[in-house]
């Protein structure tokens, strides 16, 4: 981790020296008590910390923000249908690292049904993930994450005019030759099986362009990660 990231309320209180980011602090940065790391609040700020033993195998952090304006997540919105739990860990971290602003899961047609009752969904476990993908990133904004049951609820929660699903069999364009405004963009990724028909004509009859990512099949989680890659350098972030 690049940036230890704290909750606004553990602030002046009470952190176990077992927590991980106390470890991390210890034992590979080998941060000395008393001496100043780089730190955030998580959704607020960063700046640089020190922490104090206590009595207990305790640690009390001292905070002082930075006068530096970060980033805030950057206007790229995502629904993902639902992928494998065991990828889903490397999937919300990348995206969190990539600056996204909000992750919509959704059912579909052709999701494994099982996948959205994993613990790995667990919104506290996902968020923890997205924590991780903060600190990687140096920057404290995390995206927002969205669940829903199907495709049209999730596609009806948006307010986006600029909306793109990726698709392996009907397409109109090709995603890396768009041109895209500076506006919010929302991209649709399916699950590991695609869009059912009925999930094509939705798309398409709530105004998304139908766009390939090349002739060769990728994973779901890959598609994600390539399709918001493009997107960040087509609207000059990357």
């Amino acid at each position: 981790m690049n940036i230890i990231l704290f909750k606004a309320e553990e602030i002046n209180n009470l952190i176990p020296i077992s927590d991980r980011r106390i470890e991390h602090l210890l034992r590979i940065i080998k941060i000395a008590e008393n001496e100043l790391f780089d730190a955030g609040i998580i959704n607020q700020s960063i700046g640089k910390a020190k922490f104090l033993f206590t009595e207990n195998r305790q640690v009390k952090i001292h905070y002082t923000p930075s006068d530096e304006i970060t980033d805030k997540t950057l206007p790229i919105h995502l629904i993902i249908g639902m992928i494998r739990p065991v990828n889903i860990q490397r999937v919300v971290k990348d995206l969190c690292t990539l600056g996204v602003a909000h992750i919509h899961f959704t059912q579909t047609d052709k999701s494994e049904k099982s996948y959205s009752n994993s613990k790995a969904y667990l919104p506290e476990r996902l968020k923890h993930y997205l924590i991780e993908g903060a600190e990687q990133a140096f920057n404290p904004f995390i995206p927002k994450l969205s669940f829903h049951t199907n495709l049209k609820e999730a596609i009806l929660c948006q307010t986006i005019e600029q909306k793109f699903g990726f698709d392996n069999y009907v397409h109109d364009k090709n995603w890396g030759q768009i041109a895209l405004k500076k506006d919010p963009v929302l991209l649709a990724l399916g699950p590991e099986r695609g869009w059912s028909n009925k999930e094509r004509d939705l798309l398409q009859e709530h105004n998304f362009i139908l766009c390939s990512l090349g002739k060769r099949v990728i994973r779901s989680e890959t598609a994600a990660i390539a399709a918001t890659s493009i997107c960040l350098a087509s609207l000059g972030y990357m």
